[in-house]
């Protein structure tokens, strides 16, 4: 049996129009997303280049900033360099005109040794050679010159190094040491220092070592730590009562620069190259000079003058 068809409630026209207006709206839809998407990736294409530029300026900022420290660094080098080469110029030049002068004091010194010898040979009325027997003649002379002179300067050498000492020194109040021909057993004129007060007779007694007519000074010999000691002795000189100074000064002519404490007294000492010793001090009105023959520890140096005694 045959249906019949349903028949459609909407007209046709109507039906029309509602399908193509489904139709235009959804491609809308889809170019309005498209064109989302479009500005989204323009934004992030935007925000990229403005990085980018960012990271560019920085990189360009950092390259400029490492050449002109380059540029820095290559003048530094530069200078240095040239410097370098000023300082090897000067040298080679300063040593260039010392061997000049040289040579120019050598032909001046030759030429006036020459003169000196025709007038040397004038006066003498000797006849004046010439050729070989001129300059052996010269070299002669010159030789002995030389010889002369290097003698001279020993000879000085050995008067500044050998310790002589003049009467000038008993002039000057300063106490002499005790000479191994000095008379012994003398009495002093005023009270002197002695080991623990007990006096020095055990050790051959004092001696009066000063020239005549100065003032008196007086030494013994004695023994510390098995080097021989010479202790001498006299009244402090007025001039050392009335400039502290004195003492100090004093002890500077002796080389006595380094000082040690006893009690309240400051000590001078002082030490030559081969190991001898001197000590110089002020202790009841008396100016006291203590000399050894070795090098003897500043305790024991202690002890020792601590036992001295009136």
């Amino acid at each position: 049996m045959r249906q019949k068809r349903r028949k459609f409630s909407l007209s046709r026209r109507r039906y029309d129009q509602t399908g193509r207006q489904r139709r235009q709206v959804e491609p809308a839809n889809r170019e309005r997303s498209d064109i989302i998407d479009i500005w989204r990736e323009q934004k992030r294409i935007r925000e990229e280049e403005v990085r980018l530029e960012r990271e560019y300026e920085a990189a360009t900022k950092r390259l400029r900033d490492i050449k002109i420290q380059m540029k820095r660094n290559k003048s530094m080098l530069s200078d240095a360099t040239d410097l370098q080469t000023t300082l090897l110029e000067e040298f080679q030049l300063k040593t260039q005109n010392y061997w000049l002068w040289l040579a120019k004091s050598y032909t001046k010194f030759k030429l006036r040794l020459t003169i000196l010898y025709i007038k040397l040979r004038s006066k003498l009325g000797l006849p004046l050679r010439r050729g070989a027997g001129l300059r052996f003649e010269k070299t002669v002379l010159a030789v002995f010159g030389a010889i002369l002179i290097v003698g001279a300067f020993y000879l000085i050498w050995l008067r500044g190094s050998s310790p002589v000492q003049s009467a000038d020194t008993a002039s000057q109040d300063s106490p002499t040491p005790v000479a191994a021909d000095i008379p012994l057993n003398v009495t002093p004129e005023f009270s002197v220092l002695s080991p623990n007060g007990q006096g020095v007779s055990s050790q051959g007694g004092f001696a009066l070592v000063s020239p005549v007519g100065k003032d008196p000074v007086y030494a013994y010999v004695d023994k510390l730590n098995n080097v021989n000691i010479r202790v001498s002795q006299q009244q402090l000189p007025q001039n050392f009562k009335d400039d502290s100074l004195a003492l100090a000064k004093l002890a500077g002519d002796y080389n006595a620069s380094r000082t040690l404490s006893v009690g309240d007294m400051t000590v001078y000492i002082g030490r030559s190259e081969k190991g001898p010793q001197s000590l110089i001090f002020g202790r009841d009105d008396l100016l006291i000079l203590i000399s050894s023959d070795g090098e003897i520890a500043d305790q024991d140096w202690i002890t020792y003058i601590e036992k001295l005694k009136l």
